[in-house]
């Protein structure tokens, strides 16, 4: 009876890590699923606009692009990325692999069309739109380091900005602070329906906007901290505020393209996404709905 028993349970453990398995591998071709990657574009708009969800784009080239496959083995293999994933988020793959046949044709011009209109430039490149499928949330990409936990935690800095989670928090505020936040609110989502997404990197009014809503939302989130919070988020505040200073000041060099150069750049990102993970830890129980 115990053998039977520890038989069953090992079945089970086994048909538990087959499922995460097939959830992390597999990419539909056809229609949608929660957590699974779909090849359908029109599938996943339709359930983001139904269910209120931002959408993931993986711009990847699937069978060749090495960064693609890492990202593949240390983020969406994992566990902790189904989990958080399932339910938060609508998965697309866009690929453009040398084998032709993991695609099916009536997608690969689609897929051409797309990555020209936002601008594509290099693999893997992660767009994350707001659930209307228009409004661009941000961009990620791969890295040496990257876990499902440190890309998590930057999917999070994006979605504060989803048009739901910025008037979500409409409701923690009152009298002249919700005014003055309503039209910044307005302000960004106005400014995301200009924006073209294949101008690349020239969103700065995008920019502006989203900081002035994010300002906002800060300076309500320290007036209901408590004191140690308050302390660490401004002195958390004061290292990603110089390093940005730092990297950008350093950038206008032009700097030559060297093994010490690169190295510098990434300790640059290190530093901000440390601090900037630190502040959004202390900012999230705040600015939640």
């Amino acid at each position: 009876m115990f053998r039977k028993t520890i038989q069953v349970a090992l079945i089970a453990i086994l048909s538990l890590l087959v499922s995460q398995l097939l959830l992390a591998q597999t990419v539909m071709k056809e229609g949608h699923s929660p957590g699974y990657f779909t090849m359908d574009y029109e599938a996943a708009k339709t359930y983001a606009a139904k269910n209120k969800l931002p959408i993931f784009l993986n711009f990847t080239g699937s069978d060749w692009c090495s960064w693609c496959k890492l990202m593949q083995s240390s983020v969406f293999s994992q566990k902790e990325w189904d989990d958080w994933v399932v339910s938060r988020m609508v998965l697309v793959t866009l690929d453009f692999p040398q084998d032709q046949n993991i695609v099916p044709e009536k997608y690969r011009a689609r897929n051409d069309s797309l990555s020209r209109q936002f601008g594509i430039r290099g693999y893997p490149t992660y767009v994350v739109l707001d659930w209307d499928g228009k409004s661009e949330l941000g961009r990620l990409g791969a890295g040496q380091d990257k876990t499902a936990a440190s890309f998590i935690a930057e999917l999070k800095a994006l979605l504060r900005f989803s048009e739901s989670s910025i008037r979500g928090f409409e409701t923690k505020i009152s009298g002249t602070a919700l005014e003055t936040y309503k039209a910044a609110v307005e302000d960004l989502i106005k400014q995301r329906n200009l924006l073209n997404p294949a101008a690349g990197g020239a969103a700065s009014p995008v920019d502006a906007a989203m900081r002035k809503v994010e300002g906002l939302q800060e300076s309500f989130a320290l007036t209901v901290m408590t004191r140690a919070e308050k302390k660490r988020f401004q002195t958390e505040k004061k290292k990603y505020d110089r390093s940005r200073a730092e990297i950008d000041a350093w950038i206008k060099t032009d700097p030559p393209n060297t093994d010490a150069n690169r190295k510098k750049y990434a300790d640059f990102l290190k530093r901000i996404d440390s601090s900037r993970s630190v502040m959004d830890q202390l900012l999230e129980k705040y600015l939640k709905p």
